[in-house]
């Protein structure tokens, strides 16, 4: 069976597309560890505010108990982040698509649309534009 230039390019974007499907590529996920320098921070800032009570020294108390609360929002949001990062992504549930699914698929989308463009990256930095013109 002979191909045409479109349908040949529009394979090779299947095969490509396939093989992203076939390869479950995960994204790295950035080991981040606990915030142990806001940590210290909060805890100094306790030490501190302490004191100021301790003294009387009632300006320093008020700028102490600013300075902890910004640290301490501070703290909970990057451990918010921190869980977020940690959980286990799930792995996808849905079915993947065959090589014949996906090719239909841009076929389709070749029949249905008057331009198509497939991405640079699928055709090995070769990007193509089908004029596909539908009957009417």
């Amino acid at each position: 069976m002979v191909l045409s230039l479109r349908d040949h390019q529009l394979l090779r974007a299947a095969i490509q597309l396939n093989e992203c499907y076939q390869t479950d590529q995960v994204a790295p996920q950035t080991s981040s560890c606990l915030p142990n320098d806001r940590w210290a921070q909060i805890l100094k800032l306790e030490r501190q505010l302490q004191k100021a009570h301790q003294h009387g020294y009632t300006g320093a108390s008020r700028i102490c108990i600013h300075r902890f609360s910004e640290k301490l929002r501070l703290l909970v949001s990057e451990l918010a982040t921190f869980e977020i990062q940690s959980k286990p992504s799930l792995p996808s549930k849905t079915a993947k698509p065959s090589l014949r699914d996906l090719y239909e698929e841009l076929r389709s989308l070749a029949d249905e649309f008057v331009i198509v463009d497939v991405d640079d990256l699928l055709l090995g930095g070769r990007g193509q534009r089908w004029e596909a013109f539908r009957a009417a």
